[in-house]
């Protein structure tokens, strides 16, 4: 802990003046890009001056110019507007040369600051300049040219204005101004990787410009007393530098002083870093003519050196403290080594005390000089018995030790392949003079040892070596362990995976496995044979290779089954939880395999591969299908005559609704009849009688509409099951007279066929009928609320009923405001849109008679837009107007028609879109749907 103290210390010192050298050289390099900035700056604005000063010297303070100026000050009205036309066309030469120049206005002023000709604004003159261009003003009444930064009411720029005339004359003004835009593109090459930004004093912005273009600056995130002007041509406002999403902005919002050293009004630098690129933001105060701080110019530059500058005092930190550590290392070292190798030596003892391997270590003179507990257990001899003897002593039969004993040189060890009685070979280590001690690890190898009472065993045994420390210290070590147990029970995996492999090659079914590479590792012949393989084209082959061969033998391999079994080669189930994958599919040679893959898992659940069998299945399918033809035969006979019971009941059901309708609508009749017959005093209770009678109408027309509608494919139905049924019995007959051959049973399957097919549609259009009702019970489906533009969503419309009736000739015309946003459910609203177009085709251009149809949309107020859908086709008749909106009401029923459409339309409307809609039509007139929609949907 001493050393560790002193050294963290140190390095807390040699870090804080580290620290201080690179921020005194950080700001050095500030400094020198801050200079730099600013003498191109002043470059720059003076060359433009000059460039000004001589236009201006050559072409514009000329006699001819003091004459027009002199008639424009001594008079008025249309002889000033003459000065001034002829003015302009005299200095349209002169503004082309400014502007090729990168100055963008050229503005005379009279005597008294009053704006006389804008030549790149001419229809914009007369407004007095007193209060927002004090340049202007100063230029006349002290008669000297003035060179200022100014925001005015359109531009803002640095403005070069001229006394016109010579010492004698009052002429007025004459200004050249070039933009920042211009002085940014002529210091960009002067300074390489620097973008240059402009911010604006906020308070002058909101003096001088116009109120309308105000929309057009947006505040600087990092600096709340200036702003930035936008796109002037487009109208959009700033984006990028500034704003909250630029990163260099963000950096600069961290300084939390920095909005008080803008306000001083000095020129600073400061560093930021952008996507790990260090960079310096300079920043330039640009006065206005009085001396104020209009705007700041911001220079952001891309810094190399300061990655060389803070990566060398790294180097130098890292070297400093690199040399104290090893310092202090070699300290702590040279005190704790001896305690160390101390410790270290027991501790290792120990750890080969609780081995579960028998281990020995051999000194110099080959004598065992260190044995473990397990090593006494497996030799039988105690650790007094083993140490000082030689190896030869321990593990070599007592009547062969003599034989290969060597005293001349007792350390060297040869190892020698022997057989005993069991099968394969054995290695018996013999002391010799083979080798020297060992000088890397040697083994594993199988050795017979002899115990202590005289048993052999099989040992596997390692050596390595060790390192010499001493003249008595180890120089080997042995490690060896009782492998007999094991030998033996490796034969009997060996026996058994020979009896598992004969039986898999017995198997019925094609067996091979891959591993989670997806390399096959082992198969049986049957899947050999199945998928028309040769043991040489399977072997080794990997998931890419198995895939190519299974395709070549699949009889449609881009089908579904085909695409899932190869599939399955490339990504086979492997999560724990999985069962397999059960496959079946046809092969080139003309049979039906069933495949199953599963994953093989440990213990554990982990997968270490994929088993795939593989079986012929075509016997059992070909019978499959014969047995599922009978039984589809007799469960269709079933299915008509429970289906023909069905009917029949329904019917019944039906008539009696109609019936009880019936009785319902003559006691109506009766009861209004009564009602016609009272006198005008109990009109108020009429009315009110009426009213649930006319309820009463409503539904005995929907439960009409209802039966009418589903008892056309009802009927139809029954009427085929009719017909079956007498062709049954003649079938029957001609059964029971032993008239039935091929043909007449032929004939009768088709009869059938062709009842079944006609029941199957006229039921499932019953059903699609019902369906129909039920969505109509209920409220229409809004969809997903959102915000979205009417006009996307009336284009989609309108493209798909062109899509829809493609072939049809009438067009359809849109006129729709752009970026008119509404807050609802564009789902709903677009297929409202479709089916009011989709009828006005229909409807009113039927049998593709050529018209038009049209959406047209306007705003109602400023909370409700109003959509007109019209067609000038057939129209509507008037008495059928108040019953267009009505379920089942249907100008062509008997034709596909169920008269929902307008009904769904009228719900979709008033109860989704919380609108209102109307029709209004005649014969020959075509027809005019209006929705008025609140542009927010409750």
């Amino acid at each position: 802990m001493r050393w560790l103290a002193v050294f963290l210390v140190v390095a807390v010192a040699a870090s804080g003046y580290m620290a201080h050298r690179f921020m005194v050289d950080r700001d050095r390099l500030l400094h020198e890009h801050l200079v730099e900035v600013r003498a191109t700056w002043g470059a720059v604005t003076r060359v433009y001056r000059l460039v000004a000063e001589s236009i201006i010297a050559e072409s514009v303070n000329t006699p001819e110019v003091w004459s027009i100026m002199r008639r424009a000050v001594q008079r008025e009205g249309d002889q000033r507007d003459l000065a001034r036309a002829q003015l302009r066309r005299l200095m349209l030469p002169v503004y082309e040369r400014l502007t090729q120049r990168r100055l963008r206005q050229l503005h005379f002023h009279l005597p008294t600051a009053e704006s006389f000709l804008r030549v790149h604004m001419p229809s914009r003159y007369g407004d007095s300049l007193t209060q927002v261009r004090p340049s202007v003003r100063l230029a006349n009444t002290e008669r000297r040219r003035v060179t200022a930064f100014e925001i005015g009411r359109l531009y803002h720029g640095f403005r070069f204005v001229f006394p016109l005339g010579d010492e004698h004359d009052t002429l007025g003004t004459v200004e050249a101004s070039v933009g920042f835009d211009a002085l940014s593109a002529e210091m960009a090459p002067l300074i390489p990787r620097t973008s240059f930004r402009l911010i604006l004093n906020a308070a002058t912005v909101r003096d001088r410009v116009d109120p309308d273009r105000l929309a057009l600056y947006a505040p600087v995130t990092f600096a709340p007393d200036f702003l930035l002007e936008g796109n002037a041509e487009t109208g959009a406002p700033t984006q990028g530098f500034g704003t909250p999403t630029d990163p260099v902005t963000r950096h600069l919002a961290r300084w939390d002083d920095l909005p008080d050293r803008l306000r001083q009004g000095a020129a600073f630098a400061l560093p930021v870093t952008v996507a790990r690129q260090p960079c310096a933001v300079s920043f330039l105060p640009v006065p206005n003519v009085t001396g104020e701080v209009a705007a700041y110019v911001i220079a952001v530059t891309a810094v190399p050196d300061m990655v060389a500058l803070r990566n060398g005092r790294l180097v130098e930190a890292a070297v400093m403290l690199l040399v104290m550590g090893l310092v202090v290392a070699l300290l702590g070292v040279t005190v704790d080594s001896r305690r160390r190798a101390l410790v270290e030596r027991r501790r290792l003892l120990a750890v080969a005390d609780t081995m579960a391997e028998g281990l020995y270590a051999l000194d110099r003179r080959g004598r065992i000089a260190f044995v473990n507990q397990a090593a006494e257990r497996l030799l039988g001899w105690t650790r007094p018995e083993i140490l000082g003897r030689p190896p030869a002593a321990l593990f070599v039969p007592p009547a062969e030790a003599a034989a290969v004993a060597d005293a001349a040189n007792p350390t060297a060890i040869a190892w020698r392949v022997a057989d005993d009685d069991r099968s394969g070979p054995q290695a018996r280590v013999t002391e010799g003079a083979a080798d020297a001690a060992p000088t890397a690890v040697e083994g594993p190898r199988d050795v017979i040892f002899t115990r202590a009472d005289g048993r052999r065993f099989t040992a596997q045994v390692t050596r390595a070596p060790l390192v010499e420390t001493s003249a008595t210290a180890e120089v080997a070590v042995i490690t060896f362990s009782d492998v007999t147990e094991r030998r033996r029970v490796m034969e009997d995996l060996r026996i058994r995976n020979a009896l598992l492999g004969t039986q898999l090659d017995a198997s019925p079914e094609g067996i091979h496995w891959v591993d989670m590479d997806g390399v096959v590792r082992s198969w049986n012949r049957r899947m050999l044979d199945l998928w028309g393989l040769g043991a040489a084209t399977l072997d080794g082959a990997d998931r890419t290779r198995l895939r190519a061969l299974l395709r070549d033998r699949l009889a449609d391999p881009d089908g579904p089954a085909g695409r899932e079994v190869l599939a399955l080669v490339e990504r086979p189930p492997e999560h724990p939880e999985a069962r397999g994958a059960e496959l079946e599919v046809a092969t080139v040679h003309g049979h039906v395999l069933e495949v199953l893959c599963r994953p093989l898992r440990a213990e554990d659940g982990t997968a270490f591969g994929h088993v795939w069998f593989t079986r012929d299945i075509t016997p059992f399918r070909a019978a499959e299908q014969a047995l599922a033809d009978r039984s589809r035969a007799v469960q269709d006979a079933n299915a008509d005559l429970r289906a023909s019971r069905e009917n029949l009941r329904r019917r019944t059901t039906e008539l009696a609704r109609l019936a009880e309708s019936l009785d319902v609508a003559r006691g109506e009749a009766e009861v209004r009849k009564t009602e016609a017959e009272r006198t005008l005093a109990q009109l108020r209770e009429t009315q009110a009688h009426l009213v649930q009678v006319e309820k009463a109408a409503a539904l005995g027309h929907l439960v009409s509409g209802v039966a009418h509608e589903i008892n056309t494919p009802v009927g139809t139905a029954l009427t085929a099951i009719t017909h079956l049924t007498d062709e049954l019995a003649r079938l029957r007959q001609d059964v029971e007279d032993r008239k039935v051959d091929r043909r007449r049973f032929a004939r009768f399957a088709d009869v059938a066929d062709g009842t079944a097919a006609l029941v199957r549609s006229n039921l499932r259009r019953a059903a699609d009928l019902v369906s129909g009702f039920q969505r109509m019970s209920v409220m229409p489906e809004a969809g997903d609320r959102a915000v979205f533009d009417l006009r996307a969503v009336v284009d989609g419309a309108v493209a798909t009923v062109r899509a829809t009736h493609a072939a049809h000739p009438a067009r359809i015309d849109v006129d729709v405001p752009p970026d008119m946003d509404m807050e609802g459910y564009p789902t709903a609203l677009g297929r409202v849109l479709e089916m009011l177009l989709d009828n006005a085709l229909i409807h009113g251009l039927p049998d593709g008679r050529d018209g038009a149809a049209w959406v047209t949309v306007a705003y109602h107020s400023e909370t409700e837009v109003v959509v007109r859908i019209g067609d000038d086709g057939a129209g509507i008749a008037h008495d059928s107007l108040t019953r267009v909106f009505e379920p089942f009401f249907s100008t062509r029923r008997g034709q596909g028609r169920n008269g929902l459409g307008l009904h769904i339309v009228f719900s979709t409307v008033t109860e989704v879109l919380g609108g209102r809609i109307s029709l209004d039509s005649a014969i020959g007139r075509g027809t005019l749907v209006i929705l008025e929609l609140p542009r927010r949907a409750p």
